[in-house]
């Protein structure tokens, strides 16, 4: 019997449009060429956390900064002994300064500075993971949501 369904799933597959193996669709993008290659916020039910561009454009050749901010929700404080990172994707054109610390503004929040020199003029997109960990009194929470943001640079 196993046999039998088997052989009539392999003809099926075989003869799905009546003239010979299948075509598949195109790959569609699911986002235009400008947009993040990750989410600028992520979220659990014990933390958010979000990258943010510069208020004002880039300059090329010139360090700019991008921020991740994280705040800790409900029970759950930020881990003061966690070594928070944000580790970018390769970017074509833009360099990465060496990572900074996490700065603590509190028990619930903190921001990370990531400092970049993107080398040509354009719509540049940042993305990467962000290391992090909040803790309530009985458990520590340890995640690596990725974040992007799409920056201007003049």
């Amino acid at each position: 019997m196993a046999r039998l369904a088997l052989g009539l799933l392999v003809l099926l597959g075989a003869c799905s449009n009546g003239s010979g193996p299948s075509q598949a669709a195109a790959p569609t993008s699911a986002a235009p060429a400008s947009a993040p290659a990750a989410p600028a916020r992520a979220a659990a039910a014990y933390y958010h956390a979000q990258l943010r561009g510069p208020d004002a454009p880039c300059v090329h050749a010139q360090p700019c900064r991008v921020v991740v901010e994280l705040i800790a929700d409900g029970d759950y404080h930020v881990n003061q002994e966690y070594p928070f990172r944000f580790v970018p994707d390769a970017t074509p054109g833009v360099s990465f300064a060496a990572a900074r610390e996490l700065q603590h503004e509190g028990e619930k929040r903190g921001t990370l500075e990531v400092e970049l020199t993107p080398a040509a003029a354009g719509p540049t997109t940042i993305a990467g993971t962000f290391k992090l960990s909040v803790c309530s009194e009985g458990a520590c929470q340890i995640e690596r949501p990725r974040l992007g943001v799409t920056i201007r640079v003049d």
